[in-house]
């Protein structure tokens, strides 16, 4: 239930090429997705009050007829402004859908093993984001463009159909009646301020995933060659994650971790944006993306540590919104930029916010210190 996300990053592309001839086009199809991701903390909230379950398997069931119209769109040649009503439509149904699971972790692993999980559980994402750009460019080899979203509309029917099996989380930390209890004293500004670096990861690492289309060309290659480099790009931060799945970055100096991790990821991201031929930046890509698992596994260990039972689908909400607003605002940025800049240029500007957070991170520590 994965799969479809990450599929989109490629599919949606393809989809926005074949029906206008303009790969930002494309890009921005992804990018509108992302910012639908600002219900995040809307639906998550709407989760908590009822059973956690029904409400995503609602939820995979909405996605689905959004791909579906899509898939139909592009199969009889629809306008693209029916691409982006549809697209709207399906980004709106999966808001804060991975923030849902994270929710339901507390009910299926032991306590002592719950920050491990948020690791493990950030290294799959990864695992669906390496095959699913693979997955689209055999089915479009096979079926075309409408085929490949047809193939994720029925992958987004499924998960539905599998969390039949899952644990439900019910109601927790529901009051009389329909409300819920809002944040714990105390919880409200770390979730924030963690979302809000949730936000600065999704929108540099964006504009370098959602940027490999469009690096083909300067390479000869053609756009629908890019589910191998992507792929690539998965693979690396899969590496990453695979290490801190089984030894979880420490619960101590925390914002120190986190400082170190963007800045690392800004400087291994230099090696792909300055690759001058398609094989280099093959090679650079694995490269560029080792941090951003540990990195991601870390803010969710966190939130965890500050929450208990209560508005677990509210709180991972807003991390799961941050990080889709940020992968939606990087895809844009990408679009637009592609029209005044060489592609390779745009993956340079990711890694200079990157660079800019283990500065921003550290003023922030040590202003808390300042009586």
């Amino acid at each position: 239930m994965r799969l479809p996300q990450p599929m989109s990053l490629l599919a949606f592309q393809l989809a926005g090429l074949q029906a206008t001839g303009s790969i930002g086009k494309g890009a921005l199809l992804v990018g509108i997705t992302g910012f639908c991701g600002l219900l995040g903390p809307w639906t998550g909230r709407r989760r908590d009050r009822g059973s956690m379950r029904r409400r995503l398997q609602g939820s995979c069931l909405a996605g689905s007829a959004a791909l579906a119209g899509m898939g139909a769109c592009v199969h009889w040649h629809g306008p693209y402004g029916l691409l982006v009503v549809l697209a709207v439509l399906q980004g709106s149904a999966i808001a804060g859908m991975w923030a849902g699971f994270r929710a339901l972790l507390v009910q299926v692993a032991p306590h002592d093993k719950l920050r491990q999980a948020h690791f493990v559980e950030s290294f799959m994402v990864e695992v669906s984001f390496a095959a699913g750009p693979l997955l689209v460019m055999g089915v479009v080899r096979l079926e075309g463009v409408a085929g490949a979203l047809i193939c994720m509309a029925v992958g987004e029917l499924a998960g539905g159909a599998i969390l039949f099996g899952v644990p439900d989380l019910r109601g927790v930390g529901a009051a009389a009646g329909s409300r819920v209890r809002r944040f714990a004293p105390g919880v409200r500004r770390p979730v924030l301020a963690i979302s809000a670096l949730a936000f600065v990861l999704g929108l540099g690492f964006s504009m370098i995933e959602a940027n490999v289309p469009a690096r083909m060309a300067p390479y000869g290659l053609p756009p629908s060659a890019a589910g191998t480099y992507m792929a690539a790009l998965a693979g690396g931060s899969c590496l990453g994650g695979l290490l801190v799945s089984f030894r979880p970055l420490s619960r101590r100096r925390s914002v120190l971790q986190a400082g170190v991790l963007f800045g690392l990821l800004g400087v291994l991201s230099l090696p792909s944006a300055l690759a001058a031929s398609a094989s280099a930046y093959l090679a650079m890509l694995p490269i560029n993306s080792l941090a951003l698992v540990p990195l991601n596994g870390l803010g969710s260990a966190e939130l965890e540590r500050r929450l208990g039972q209560g508005s677990r689908g509210e709180a991972f909400g807003w991390f799961n919104a941050a990080m889709r607003l940020g992968g939606g605002t990087g895809a844009t940025l990408n679009g637009l930029l592609l029209s005044i800049l060489r592609p390779a240029d745009v993956p340079l500007l990711a890694s200079g916010v990157f660079l800019c957070m283990p500065v921003v991170l550290a003023g922030a520590a040590l202003a808390r210190r300042v009586p």
